[in-house]
């Protein structure tokens, strides 16, 4: 097999495209660790405000007086605790972390290497 080219240029080039393709692992791995810890903070403020709406939920109270017709005043259960509790706790609990922004900006986000 004959090659087109001189062996020095062929080298230069193979040597090139080696050097391209480090920076390109370099560049790609840089990013996946930004992406990845501001996807891990996005999940922790997510977690953090799911964690406050739960505690204030708690502290609401558990009966709502109620005033009936002709001055009659009446303790009912709370009934938005009483199903909002249990569902929010249960929200928090993911088997599949959600998508994140940065996760959704790294996908949209154009690369700069070219493969022509």
């Amino acid at each position: 097999m004959r090659l087109k080219v001189s062996p020095k240029t062929a080298i230069t080039k193979i040597d090139a495209l080696v050097q391209e393709g480090a920076e390109m692992v370099s560049w790609y791995s840089d990013t996946y660790d930004e992406v990845k810890d501001a996807a891990a903070e996005e999940r922790q403020e997510k977690e953090e405000a799911r964690e406050r709406e739960i505690e204030a939920l708690r502290n609401e109270p558990d009966t709502i007086d109620v005033e009936m017709p002709y001055g009659i005043k009446m303790a009912m259960p709370n009934t938005r605790k009483m199903m909002q509790l249990p569902r929010m706790q249960l929200s928090s609990v993911n088997l599949f972390p959600e998508p994140t922004e940065a996760g959704e900006l790294r996908m949209m986000s154009t690369t700069k290497w070219s493969w022509t």
